[in-house]
């Protein structure tokens, strides 16, 4: 996630955040996000200059142990994929268009094999266009290969085969629910649009880039603030939150809860923070709950954590 978009005075920080567009924006950040999708919380937030690479910035494989990595293409890495699935994690990774592993095995979508493929680089394959083929794939040889299972389907959209990686196993999970796993990730893009539109994460006006960086971070607190205060509601009221309408609306409830603290008046806290849930309560539910769980974020089983443990 980009920052500094068109700051005025961002000619004067691109020697501390340099920009990978010179002319639009010669000064930038990115945020490189680990999202927690069972409990929509951040796992951990890490800045750097625009002009970093995504790919050093993941999480560390031992850290993922028997959870479920989803990532864009960005994050690719075969080496890494190898480090995850020897972690004991599982991953779905979304790969480039130019990956040209080895298949081994080939399989049609209703199971049948495909031993035309099985053999060739992926490249030197004639692939179709109309179903999805489920392959299993090797890159590198002897001690440094690493296998995966590759989900193929075509973009008619952008006419390009569209690849995703993973482990998870072929007897227990389907294509369709590997496609349908990965959407889930789209949940960290309405978390940046979140950011951007309702946390003024988008440009800063300052010169300084301990200014700007501490602008940044408050941005962020406060987001966090507004969706643990929208998670608390989900679990004191047992209704369902939208954290879009809670950051739109949530900050009307933060300033309360902020002067309160800043003005040390602990015996009050309780008081705006009440009032903050009844008011999400009231004013940010999810508006197509029942559309959630049929075509939704939910349609794989997922249930929102309601009510009181």
């Amino acid at each position: 996630m980009g920052v500094f978009d068109r700051l005025p005075r961002q000619r004067t920080l691109r020697a501390h955040y340099p920009g990978r567009f010179k002319s639009k924006g010669p000064a930038a950040v990115e945020l490189h996000v680990t999202m927690d999708l069972l409990d929509e919380s951040l796992s951990s937030v890490v800045l750097t200059p625009d002009t970093f690479a995504e790919r050093p910035q993941p999480p560390a494989p031992e850290q993922l142990a028997g959870d479920l990595l989803l990532t864009d293409r960005g994050y690719f890495d075969v080496p890494y994929l190898g480090l995850l699935d020897a972690a004991g994690a599982r991953f779905v990774v979304r790969g480039y268009t130019s990956i040209n592993p080895l298949v081994l095995a080939a399989y049609a979508p209703d199971g049948t094999p495909l031993k035309r493929l099985s053999g060739k680089c992926l490249k030197d394959c004639r692939l179709p266009k109309k179903c999805t083929l489920d392959l299993d794939v090797a890159w590198g040889s002897g001690q440094r290969t690493v296998t995966a299972r590759l989900k193929v389907s075509w973009n008619w959209a952008k006419r390009e085969y569209r690849y995703l990686a993973t482990n998870l196993a072929r007897g227990r999970y389907t294509p369709a629910q590997i496609g349908q796993a990965y959407r889930l990730r789209w949940q960290i893009e309405l978390l940046f649009k979140e950011w951007k539109s309702y946390a003024n994460l988008h440009a800063f006006d300052t010169r300084n880039p301990s200014i700007a960086e501490g602008l940044i971070w408050a941005a962020i607190a406060a987001a966090a603030m507004k969706r643990y205060l929208a998670h608390v509601t989900q679990v004191l009221h047992g209704v369902e939150v939208s954290t879009r309408k809670a950051a739109m609306c949530a900050h009307h409830r933060l300033t309360d809860i902020s002067h309160v603290l800043a003005t040390g008046h602990p015996r009050q806290l309780n008081r705006v923070f009440r009032a903050a849930i009844e008011y999400l309560a009231a004013n940010a539910l999810r508006s197509h709950p029942e559309r959630d769980r049929k075509t939704g974020r939910l349609q794989l089983g997922l249930k929102p954590v309601i009510g009181a443990p």
